[in-house]
């Protein structure tokens, strides 16, 4: 690994960890901190990815650093978690409708969801 791409990963890690121990202070300053824990090994796992990528087929996949095979990959891979994220969001927001209650945030995020869905399409198409 060569001395620019051993900085670039060591700032990551720092970003990481950074947001991590923010994600922990958040939940701790607004009484949630049962919550932190979940949270923070996400997160930590998130980080043991990024220290493995070079050992581990799941972290390449993940990052999507290295050949073509494995940039196909992380495409296929960033494409289920979207779709599985918009499945969440939109069957989570029509059953708040159905209870009466509809969550305002959970329609919006549906909302910018579906319009990067189509201005993505929109400009991949366009660019090849």
């Amino acid at each position: 690994m060569s001395e620019a791409n051993k900085h670039w990963r060591q700032g990551q890690m720092g970003l990481a960890l950074t947001i991590t121990a923010a994600v922990i202070a958040a939940f701790w300053i607004g009484g949630s901190i049962e919550w932190a824990i979940p949270a923070a090994i996400v997160m930590l796992g998130l980080i043991a990815a990024m220290a493995l990528r070079d050992r581990s087929q799941t972290a390449e996949t993940l990052y999507g650093v290295g050949d073509e095979r494995t940039r196909q990959l992380h495409q296929r891979t960033v494409a289920l978690a979207g779709l599985v994220m918009l499945a969440v969001i939109v069957t989570w927001y029509l059953v708040t409708v159905a209870q009466g209650d509809p969550n305002e945030t959970l329609g919006l995020l549906a909302v910018i969801f579906n319009a990067s869905l189509i201005g993505a399409a929109a400009t991949v198409s366009r660019r090849g």
